[in-house]
């Protein structure tokens, strides 16, 4: 099986250990039927922000397995075509490396997780945070997506303005390591009262 999915009441689990077209498809389906309410054109745009990221994710895994990190940031297409993810299928199974996407239904909004197994180079954690403080700040990247350059970084500079472009706070993406893992976080508000999960979490603490 290319995937597994489990729901229990307004949460949606998808595990997977590659992302084969079969999966991306199912991922693009789940993200339509839960966020359709937003609209296709930013339904569609949420569903390349997920996509980017998981092969970034996937990318990792395969050279974590393969112990070469060298030339990670050649162009991550060259690892995530379907020749290698049907070779590396069987090689994250039994070596426990999956990808889960969690699509939670909560008030007034849908928070979708990403959860690999495996946690991203802690040189990719730094670089990440810079990154994400400097498009804060109003720092503008170069964006190509096609030859060489295209590598990480342009995952996470795509999905920062995509979201910033659908009209989404770009301070609910977060991305991480937590407890040896890679942690991702997207949140969408559906309504001008949305609580983010880091304004919750303040007042519970008080």
């Amino acid at each position: 099986m290319n995937y597994l999915i489990s729901e229990n009441d307004n949460v949606k689990k998808i595990t997977f250990f590659v992302p084969d077209d079969p999966t991306r498809r199912v991922i693009k389906e789940e993200i339509s039927s839960v966020l359709g309410i937003i609209g296709e054109e930013k339904s569609n745009s949420l569903y390349i922000c997920i996509k980017e990221l998981i092969n970034y994710l996937t990318a990792v895994n395969i050279l974590k397995l393969t112990a070469k990190f060298v030339n990670f940031d050649s162009k991550l297409s060259l690892l995530l075509n379907e020749s290698y993810l049907t070779y590396f299928r069987e090689r994250f199974k039994a070596s426990g490396k999956a990808i889960a996407i969690v699509i939670k239904n909560v008030n007034d909004g849908v928070i979708i997780e990403i959860i690999n197994s495996e946690p991203i180079p802690e040189e990719h954690e730094r670089e990440i945070r810079a990154i994400l403080r400097d498009l804060s700040s109003g720092k503008e990247f170069s964006l190509s997506l096609s030859g060489e350059s295209y590598n990480f970084v342009s995952s996470i500079v795509m999905t920062w303005l995509i979201l910033r472009d659908m009209g989404v706070d770009t301070s609910l993406f977060r991305i991480g390591n937590r407890d040896n893992k890679t942690f991702i976080r997207i949140e969408i508000p559906l309504s001008q009262s949305y609580i983010s999960v880091r304004k919750a979490f303040e007042r519970v603490q008080g």
